[in-house]
């Protein structure tokens, strides 16, 4: 299960793109200023772990070793340019992927993906299938007076098939045994015994990787 993960989060989109060395244009954002406020937690993806040496493909040029976070609450990705402390946030709209550790978030619009447009979380990434999740971090008011406020985060998991036209909504492994109905004796037992119940991500992933290779030998 580990080696599938690691396998299919680490795919990038299958983008041309020209390594550069000169970073510049990823500089000309706005500058990100963080909130002062006390609050417990970040607003950031997996809390701003591995900010460092991630990869960016931004207005089709490939980056390397850029400092990076994604700011969920904002859906926001901040970057920050070498030997100034400043913060900035980089140009959504020119932004295809970018990587955070082994995690790949792409930059979908709503035109013929169905979902809002924004940053997701690659699950899974082939021609046929496709997943991927949605993070969103809201800041709720302090549960006790001397406490602070926090932030609550929700995740939605989404795939893609050959049977949909966008991305539809997976909730629960009912809805990833009704994929395909023809294989779904084999998909309960796959899940039960290289399945882990405790990640649901991993089972979109094992699920669709199954189907896809399935598809090829048809």
């Amino acid at each position: 299960m580990k080696k599938l993960l690691e396998c299919w989060f680490c795919i990038l989109p299958l983008i041309p793109a020209t390594a550069q060395s000169s970073k510049e244009k990823i500089y000309d954002g706005r500058e990100y200023v963080l909130s002062s406020v006390r609050i417990s937690g970040t607003s950031f993806f997996r809390d701003g772990e591995n900010p460092q040496n991630n990869t960016l493909l931004f207005d089709k040029v490939l980056y390397r070793d850029v400092r990076l976070l994604y700011d969920i609450r904002t859906d926001e990705l901040i970057t920050q340019r070498p030997g100034v402390a400043k913060d900035i946030i980089v140009v959504k709209e020119l932004v295809d992927f970018f990587t955070l550790g082994r995690d790949t978030l792409v930059h979908l619009k709503e035109a013929g993906t169905g979902l809002p447009d924004g940053f997701y979380l690659q699950i899974f990434n082939s021609p046929a299938y496709k997943s991927v999740a949605r993070y969103k971090k809201e800041l709720k008011e302090p549960r006790a007076v001397k406490e602070k406020s926090y932030y609550s985060e929700t995740v939605k998991y989404f795939m893609k098939t050959p049977g949909s036209d966008h991305f539809i909504p997976v909730r629960n492994i009912q809805n990833l045994l009704s994929i395909d109905k023809q294989y779904k004796k084999k998909l309960r037992r796959l899940l039960r015994t290289e399945g882990d119940s405790d990640n649901f991500p991993a089972s979109i992933a094992l699920v669709l990787d199954y189907l896809n290779k399935a598809s090829r030998h048809e």
